[in-house]
């Protein structure tokens, strides 16, 4: 059952699919695009600057004040002076733009004749210029599902940001392999539809991309951000979706946060409030917690910080209410203070409580003057962090008048959202004066439509048809990222494709969903894997207990997992004896039920012969020879 109707509440969803590139190098350089180790480090503070209207973005503005020092890992192949800033960009990837414009013509999107690339402001240290460099590549088109057309707005191809290492109180960590790998984005017009189409449409799109064979796979390689916005409220972006089964939970969620935000505007209004009731300075309690042992707070005392009050006119159970699960206007607060480095907040509806006591929340009612329908908010940390922390709350507060603030937006695991940044504006983007403009011929984009991939609905026909798959698994192996040495395997060995398939899709997710890393896994490994296995040296049964092995890092590759598990292969000669053995040794049970005794006698040969041997060949061969024991003792 649906928690609301899309037209009713005006739901629109515009999608943005991002979705890395399979070139050899990097966008604007010529470097390896990502190695397991770095060489080198170097720190940055980045500023923001005003953009040619003589402005500065709201967004560069807000990181600019988290103060962050960035340290960045360099690589020996995958990073050079372009990456650190120290030299112009080189020519662009001519591969990358190529494949760009063959994902533009499958959606028939009109390419740009000539394109410019621009810088896009960006200073959370993902960059090390403090911008993005991007190109529209084509305009138009339309994404066909099995339902209904979604409109393209637009195809940008821009350089990837840094990988985040690690985020600490005053410190980003950013590795510079993944910085400029070629990124293709594909913008979709807002839709009115139910979160589940939605989440449909994200999955049509990334299978056209991958449908090219020029795009990359596998966690991260893609992402999503979602526009997202309800009558009344302004668009909310969603950023960096990477898993689409969470696109339906967190559209879900969004809607309902932004509901209750409405319905907190006309709440405020009804109490008699207005914006500029929030606008008071903090007050200074350290004081009255001197004495105090057992509150969430206290730990800050010991590092000589403080804690702060702030009053919350009219605002008395508002912050904890819960009109829907999980959405509380407390929540959003918590998260604007997060961002300053403010952990330790607590509010009026949540106290006493949290080792704050009714004695403590009467002395900070009369320190702030406060009457019985007022709430406050308690902050602990920093001097400077706090005042800051206390005005950007008390905005936070003003927006609510407007019901839904735009902003920024990031997913949590559960498929909720938590606020990241306002929402860039006007001033991010100017021309990059470093790189000339590309001229695209029409000679070219002729060339380019010659690559156009068949649909995907076609693609998976062939796949059932040529590899003798069911539907199921021909999806599964297409969406994987083991299509490729899936292919290779399927057309040089005498394994089963489905075989394949089935342990490249369901055997390594199973794995996965207990906890082990399978981004280990190499195409060396799954070649010798099945090598091993189409030369008879071990059995299909064997497979997951060597990829367990292998996933463990208890073994580094298949023939170390082989004989830790003491796996030799059964000749005919060997499995023959061992049936013949296991048959006299029941000869009892043979005489009283027959034919029956077949299964446990399996089991029983299985409990050697596992994993050194085919299952059907021991079926086979201890049927045949359980018969012919039948048939002398009926003689």
């Amino acid at each position: 059952m649906s928690l609301f109707e899309p037209e009713e509440i005006g739901l629109k969803v515009g999608l943005e699919i991002h979705q890395q590139l399979n070139t050899p190098t990097k966008l604007f350089c010529r470097c390896k695009k990502f190695e397991d180790s770095f060489v080198n480090t170097m720190y940055r503070t980045l500023r923001p600057t005003q953009s040619e209207l003589g402005k500065i973005d709201p967004a560069a503005r807000f990181e600019f004040e988290k103060n962050l020092r960035i340290k960045y890992e360099i690589g020996e192949n995958s990073s050079c002076l372009v990456e650190l800033d120290d030299e112009p960009p080189h020519s662009i990837s001519m591969e990358a733009v190529k494949t760009s414009l063959i994902i533009g013509l499958a959606l028939s999107s009109n390419p740009i004749n000539e394109l410019h690339v621009m810088r896009k402001i960006v200073i959370d240290g993902s960059n090390t210029t403090g911008f993005q460099r991007t190109l529209v590549v084509s305009t138009g088109g339309e994404l066909k599902t099995s339902n209904r057309s979604v409109p393209v707005q637009a195809i940008f191809l821009e350089e990837d940001a840094a990988r985040l290492l690690g985020d600490s109180k005053n410190k980003r960590n950013y590795g510079l392999d993944r910085l400029g790998v070629p990124l293709v984005e594909v913008a979709l017009a807002p839709v009115t539809t139910t979160p589940k189409e939605v989440q449909e449409i994200a999955y049509a799109l990334g299978r056209l991309m991958r449908s090219t064979r020029l795009v990359s796979r596998g966690l991260g390689t893609i992402r999503q951000d979602v526009n997202i916005s309800i009558f009344d409220g302004e668009v909310v972006e969603v950023k960096g979706v990477q898993r689409l089964d969470l696109l339906e939970k967190i559209i879900n969620f969004e809607v309902l946060r932004q509901k209750s935000l409405i319905n907190l505007k006309d709440e405020l209004i009804n109490r008699g409030l207005i914006p500029e009731d929030f606008q008071n300075k903090p007050s200074d309690i350290t004081a009255l917690f001197q004495k105090n042992n057992n509150t969430i707070l206290k730990k800050v005392l010991k590092k000589d910080m403080k804690i702060y009050a702030v009053k919350l006119k009219k605002l008395s159970d508002i912050l904890s209410f819960e009109e829907f699960p999980d959405v509380r206007f407390g929540r959003e607060l918590a998260d604007v203070a997060r961002f300053y480095g403010i952990s330790g907040l607590l509010h009026s509806d949540e106290i006493p409580g949290h080792g704050v006591t009714s004695i403590e929340v009467k002395k900070i009612r009369q320190k702030l003057h406060l009457n019985e329908l007022d709430g406050f908010l308690l902050l602990s940390g920093e001097k400077g962090k706090l005042e800051k922390a206390s005005e950007a709350i008390q905005k936070r507060i003003q927006s609510a008048f407007s019901g839904v603030p735009a902003e920024t937006r990031g997913p949590t695991p559960d498929g909720k959202t938590r606020f990241i940044r306002p929402r860039p504006g006007s001033a991010r983007m100017y021309p990059e004066t470093d790189i000339p403009p590309i001229t695209i011929s029409s000679k070219l984009v002729n060339e380019l439509k010659r690559n156009i991939p068949q649909p995907w609905e076609e693609q998976i026909l062939e796949y059932i048809s040529k590899f003798s798959l069911s539907r199921k698994l021909a999806i599964q192996i297409s969406d994987s990222s083991f299509i490729d040495i899936f292919e290779e395997l399927a057309n040089t060995t005498n394994v089963p494709s489905s075989l394949i398939a089935a342990t490249l899709t369901e055997t390594v997710v199973n794995l996965s969903r207990a906890g082990l890393d399978t981004t280990i896994l190499t195409a060396a490994m799954i070649k010798s894997l099945f090598t091993t296995l189409d030369n008879g040296i071990v059995s299909k049964e064997a497979i997951p207990q060597i990829l367990e092995l292998i996933l463990k890092r208890e073994v580094k590759n298949v023939e170390e997992a082989i004989e830790k598990i003491g796996l030799t292969a059964l000749t005919d000669n060997k499995l023959y004896v061992l049936v013949k053995t296991i048959i006299d040794e029941n000869r009892e049970l043979i005489d009283e039920k027959g034919i029956a005794s077949f299964s446990n006698l399996m089991g029983q040969v299985m409990s050697d012969a596992r994993g050194r041997v085919d299952g059907k060949k021991v079926s086979s061969i201890l049927k045949s020879e359980l018969n012919k024991t039948l048939s002398l003792d009926n003689k």
